[in-house]
């Protein structure tokens, strides 16, 4: 095995607390919208002409929303250069710099809705007769560009974490554990069809998943991820105006459809693979979670869709804000399980092709993957 390669307990759980920063990002984000507080701050970068302004009323939604995506962009560059000191594989090096782009990115996009709405000379530079109908049809464009950009970014932060982990980093080498990672050497725990038993994780390394349905997981989960994403926009756009309550509702039961399909199969057919089935049942709780908060999110904002007041809250209460903002949360969530059924999906089918070419009773030494 390449010792360039040996797991970093402390690097994986920097790469685990950054994408957790970004889910709180969007998190408060959200919180910002529900609050109706984004023109609550008419100024950026700073904050009515300060680093840190009085935090009361909405001001401490839209400025703690900036505090959050600040500290983010800090950590992402700790992250990239880290990578850069010490990670050999040039391509997780390279999505820790795209990472770096895109929260940067992210925070532009962000000072550029607020500039779009509080400067006339950003309105003049775009618009040629500027009316507050086009600056409104422009913010709300700028707005779901920039809640799709975060969703994508945790999707990015999610992936990172995974190929830092103990588990792809030694899964497929020869004499670790492909389920977990662990290390086998000197192991003697058999299984009854002759493979290693894992003492951590309980599964036997005898990898025997039909090909071709292990084939079908990765496309299937492509195809939920473009479903969970249009939903996502269509949340977007629900939040910004209003009328589109309905496709988001259809949008739902597609989105279950297809969760439940990739659920059952890995679940059903790919369960020796740890991974896989923990993202499986991840994907069907938070599938649960998400139609529950949907249903109160549509309790709580369907007297404002009926009185054409959108995105008013029923109430305007905190609690309330809370929940439509955790609803955002989850679908994002989602999203990245998604991702990630992708990205190891992949990785296990690609190990079945690699245990196919090998000798039948060898044990493949496939290290050489891993600096690809």
């Amino acid at each position: 095995m390449n010792e360039s390669l040996t797991y970093r307990p402390w690097l994986f759980w920097l790469t685990v607390i950054v994408a957790l920063m970004c889910l709180l990002m969007i998190t408060a984000g959200g919180m910002v919208t529900s609050m109706d507080a984004g023109d609550s701050v008419p100024d950026w970068p700073l904050s009515y002409g300060s680093l840190m302004p009085p935090m009361v009323g909405n001001v401490f939604w839209e400025h703690g929303h900036r505090l959050i995506g600040m500290a983010l962009g800090l950590a992402t560059i700790v992250l990239a250069v880290t990578f850069a000191r010490t990670e050999p594989r040039k391509w997780v090096r390279k999505l820790g710099y795209i990472a770096l782009v895109a929260v940067c990115l992210q925070g532009l996009l962000g000072g550029f809705r607020v500039k779009l709405v509080s400067s006339p000379w950003v309105q003049e530079k775009l618009f040629t007769n500027p009316t507050g109908a086009d600056v409104e049809n422009f913010r709300v464009f700028v707005a779901m560009v920039h809640t799709t950009l975060a969703q994508c970014v945790l999707c990015l932060f999610a992936v990172i974490a995974l190929v830092m982990s103990r588990h792809w980093l030694y899964a497929t080498i020869g004499n670790f554990c492909r389920a977990c990672g662990y290390d086998l050497r000197g192991t003697v725990s058999g299984s009854e069809d002759g493979g290693l038993r894992c003492p951590e994780c309980g599964l036997d390394n005898t990898l025997s998943l039909p090909q071709k349905i292990a084939a079908k997981v990765p496309r299937l989960a492509l195809v939920t991820a473009i479903t969970v994403l249009i939903q996502l926009l269509l949340g977007a756009l629900r939040r910004h105006t209003d009328g589109t309550i309905i496709y988001h509702a259809i949008g739902a039961a597609v989105v279950a459809v297809h969760i439940i399909a990739l659920s059952r199969k890995i679940l059903v057919h790919c369960s020796q693979c740890l991974v896989l089935a923990r993202l499986a049942v991840l994907l069907l709780a938070a599938l649960g979670i998400q139609l529950a908060l949907g249903l109160g999110s549509w309790l709580l904002t369907s007297a404002a869709i009926e009185a054409n007041r959108p995105p008013q809250i029923a109430g305007k209460t905190e609690w309330a804000s809370a929940l439509i903002s955790a609803h955002v949360a989850v679908g994002a969530i989602i999203l990245a399980a998604c991702v990630l059924v992708i990205v190891e999906g992949k990785r296990v089918v690609r190990d079945l092709n690699s245990d196919s070419s090998q000798p039948t009773g060898a044990i493949p030494n496939r290290g050489e993957v891993l600096t690809a």
